[in-house]
């Protein structure tokens, strides 16, 4: 028998992957006009508009549009595949938004100016984070309740924790925090037996070991749970709008910017969105719903003329309604910390995108490719008097990377060049 050509192996082994994931796994929008007037519009297709254009278009009575300014995950294939996600931040697929210069932050960066990745695609930010599946913890939900937000109680928000949920760990399946059969595949992101050191070193310390980051309480150290499953990454796009895209009912529009959400009487009654290169104006039946994130739908309230008066006017925007819209909003900072270690569990750039782990990930869906962020967390007190008390503030994210691969794609984060990350091994 004539030895078997290695090329032609190899060539036949990536056009069957590339046409099983390419018939399987892409989320073509639908090929549809544009409507003049549907009962819902969703502005922004990201993870509360995939979820709501599913949900409401179960209605086969209800016509529904999501319109997002981006396109779609496949145009890059880099998506799905967990390893490469810090290299899809700073690109097409993002809107690469910075903060103004901060006058006690971002010390690091360049002109004291911070980075915000934020999603322009089907499934929005989905698509671009580490994957890390970490619900608030009872404590967060049931102030909520307490402050006057009746319905969102720990109690009232997890049914749909578990109803959205389809749990991938066996250790997990039985619990009352979890469920299967679910649109979003959960499982345990732990690739490396770093983990286990972690957990060992947190015990050291005197802090607990949890077995559930979401199960009945957070404060402790516990392996990541992660939207993977067989190795690729399920953004809220994949898990819920794929499935449902040959609706009838749905209308799903890539490249669609919405400019203005048309107020008569107090109510909004149409949406002013650049389709194919033209300004068209659509009407909403029923409702506008606002989901184009914690950044640009505040945006799109004052270019609607909603929002502060003073800015309004600033910007020459006729005032609808004076609001403090995007006033107070508050987010999470994340400091970076390098820690040399004495065991050779980390993968390195290089490792990883071997021939030999390539093969491994697209056969098997295993190996570093199949995973990118965190393989542990704990969250714990600064001060410890308050356990107890009140939830914790802090939370540490444990990645299992070698150094050499950090200095890669960093480059929109804007750190000043004696600050990169590559220079951060600390011993």
């Amino acid at each position: 028998m004539a030895p078997v050509n290695k090329f032609w192996c190899l060539a036949t082994i990536t056009c069957s992957i590339a046409i099983y994931y390419g018939c399987r796994f892409t989320d073509h929008p639908t090929n549809r006009e544009l409507r003049e007037s549907y009962d819902y519009i969703i502005i922004g297709g990201g993870t509360a508009g995939s979820v709501l254009g599913s949900r409401l278009s179960e209605d086969d009575d209800v016509t529904v549009a999501i319109l997002e300014a981006g396109g779609a995950a496949d145009n890059d294939p880099r998506v799905t595949i967990p390893y490469y996600f810090p290299s899809l931040q700073g690109t097409e697929l993002d809107w690469k938004f910075y903060t103004t210069r901060q006058q006690h932050a971002y010390f690091a960066m360049k002109d004291q100016v911070g980075y915000i990745p934020r999603g322009k695609l089907l499934g929005g930010s989905s698509n671009l984070n580490a994957m890390a599946y970490n619900r608030g913890g009872r404590d967060v939900y049931d102030k909520w309740a307490a402050d006057g937000c009746d319905e969102w109680s720990y109690d009232d928000v997890l049914p749909y924790f578990l109803k959205s949920e389809d749990i991938q760990m066996t250790s997990l399946e039985n619990s009352s925090y979890h469920s299967r059969g679910g649109p979003l595949p959960i499982s345990e992101a732990k690739v490396t037996p770093l983990v286990d050191i972690y957990a060992e070193a947190w015990k050291e310390i005197g802090h607990q070991v949890i077995h559930d980051l979401n199960g009945p309480t957070q404060n402790g150290f516990s392996s990541m749970q992660a939207n993977i499953k067989n190795g690729q990454r399920y953004s809220t796009s994949r898990a819920f709008l794929l499935p449902v895209m040959h609706r009838h009912n749905l209308d799903v529009h890539t490249y669609s910017h919405v400019y203005k959400v048309v107020i008569n009487d107090g109510r909004a009654v149409a949406v002013v969105v650049d389709y194919q290169g033209e300004r068209r104006t659509v009407r909403a039946n029923k409702e506008v719903i606002l989901s184009a994130g914690a950044l640009q739908s505040p945006q799109l309230l004052m270019l609607s003329g909603v929002g502060p008066r003073k800015h309004l006017k600033d910007m020459g925007i006729p005032v609808i309604a004076d609001l403090p819209v995007g006033e107070n909003l508050r987010d999470h900072l994340m400091f970076v910390f390098r820690q040399l270690t004495n065991t050779s569990h980390s993968t390195t750039e290089e490792e990883a995108e071997s021939l030999t782990e390539q093969l491994r990930y697209y056969v098997l869906g295993k190996g570093p490719l199949s995973y990118g962020g965190p393989e542990g967390s704990a969250f714990f007190h600064s001060d410890s008097s308050l356990e107890g008390k009140q939830p914790p503030d802090l939370q540490l994210s444990f990645y299992s990377k070698s150094a050499s691969t950090s200095g890669k794609n960093m480059g929109e984060y804007n750190f000043r060049d004696e600050a990169s990350l590559t220079k951060m091994v600390v011993s």
